[in-house]
C-alpha cells in the first residue's frame, strides 16, 4: 500500500486558483461523459496513472489501460455505453 498524508494535512495544503479551476473544468468533461455514457470521453479524463476499482468485488487495475479492461466486464449490462 502506497504511504500517503493524512486526509487533514492534504486538505490543510495551499490551493492554488488556477489549478483548482483546471480540477474543476476536468470534472465538469468528465461527469457529462460519464452522464452520456461515452467510454472513450470519460477514459480521456482521467490520468496515466489512474488505479480503477470495483469497491463490492475488490477488483482493481493500475495504468491507463485499467478503464480500458474493465469497460468490458462494466459496460456488458450497460448497452447505452458506446466506445467511438
Amino acid at each position: 500500500m502506497i504511504e500517503r498524508p493524512s486526509i487533514r494535512r492534504r486538505l490543510a495544503r495551499p490551493f492554488d486558483p488556477v489549478e483548482l479551476r483546471k480540477i474543476k473544468r476536468l470534472w465538469v468533461r468528465h461527469s457529462i461523459a460519464e452522464d452520456a455514457r461515452d467510454i472513450d470521453r470519460l477514459i480521456a479524463t482521467l490520468s496515466p496513472a489512474c488505479v480503477y476499482q470495483i469497491v463490492p468485488t475488490g477488483q482493481h487495475w493500475r495504468a491507463m489501460t485499467a478503464p480500458e479492461r474493465s469497460t468490458a466486464n462494466c459496460s456488458r449490462p450497460f448497452r447505452t455505453m458506446r466506445s467511438r
